[in-house]
C-alpha cells in the first residue's frame, strides 16, 4: 500500500484499520454521520467525491443524500462536481481505486448508470480513466508552480 514512490500513499497504514464509530451522534429518527472514501478537489477548479462499495452493494441512502447536497452546492457555485461510485471484489485486503470499474455517476443533476457511462466514456472504465478524462472536460492542468499559486495561509487556523 505504501509502495508508491511516496505520492498519495496512505499516511500512516497502522492507523488505517481503526473504527471510527458514529455511536451516539444520532440527531432524530434516520439522521446519521456518514463518511467519505475520497473526495479528490482541484483549486476548486474541480469536485469528485468518489465511494468505493465491493461488487453488488448498493450506496448507503444516508451518504448519497450528503454527497448530493455538496456536489449541488460546489455545481451551483460553477465548480464542475461530480459523485463517482466505483465497485471491488470483496475478496481483497487493499482497494487500489485507481483500478475500481465506475458503476455510477452523478453530475449537475443528473445520474448516469452503466449503461449510459459506457455511452459516454468508455465501458468498464476505471476511476483512473474516468478522472482523467473529467480533468481533460474541464480543462484542469496538472500544478504547476510558476502558474497555480497557493496561499497556505487560508488554509491555517
Amino acid at each position: 500500500m505504501n509502495n508508491n514512490n511516496g505520492k498519495a500513499k496512505v499516511y500512516n497504514s497502522v492507523k488505517l484499520n481503526r473504527k471510527v464509530l458514529f455511536s451516539g451522534l444520532e440527531h432524530g429518527y434516520n439522521t446519521y454521520p456518514t463518511d467519505f472514501d475520497m473526495i479528490f478537489n482541484i483549486r476548486n477548479e474541480i469536485n469528485i467525491i468518489v465511494d468505493a462499495k465491493e461488487t453488488g452493494k448498493e450506496p448507503v441512502f444516508g451518504q448519497t443524500i450528503t454527497y448530493v447536497n455538496i456536489t449541488d452546492a460546489l455545481q451551483s457555485a460553477n465548480i464542475p462536481s461530480y459523485i463517482v461510485w466505483v465497485e471491488h471484489s470483496p475478496f481483497v485486503d487493499d482497494i487500489l481505486l485507481a483500478e475500481c470499474k465506475v458503476v455510477k455517476i452523478y453530475h449537475d443533476s443528473t445520474w448516469i448508470t452503466r449503461d449510459k457511462i459506457c455511452q459516454v466514456f468508455g465501458c468498464d472504465i476505471t476511476y483512473k480513466e474516468l478522472q482523467g478524462q473529467l480533468m481533460k472536460r474541464h480543462n484542469v492542468e496538472p500544478y504547476n508552480p510558476a502558474k497555480h499559486k497557493f496561499n497556505k495561509n487560508k488554509y491555517l487556523g
